[in-house]
């Protein structure tokens, strides 16, 4: 697995450990967890955001979503 070099202000630093603590996890695992599911966030959000713009349609939504198209009429 490559490995990714980041540099963090402390306050995110220390929300970060205490998060990894919270669910009783080392501290990658938990990076790994947010950034997954941050960039999730990411592509629904911007695939939401260019659907109401009517910048794209249905299919391209979800397939920038990363969702199926069921999936994408939930969203949606």
């Amino acid at each position: 697995m490559p490995s990714v070099s980041v540099r963090l202000p402390t306050d995110e630093k220390e929300e970060l450990d205490a998060v990894a603590e919270l669910l009783e996890e080392d501290r990658s695992t938990t990076i790994r967890k947010a950034l997954r599911d941050g960039l999730h966030d990411l592509r629904v959000r911007t695939a939401v955001e260019a659907y109401q713009s009517g910048d794209v349609a249905l299919i391209e939504a979800a397939r920038v979503a990363n969702v199926t198209v069921a999936e994408w009429l939930e969203i949606a």
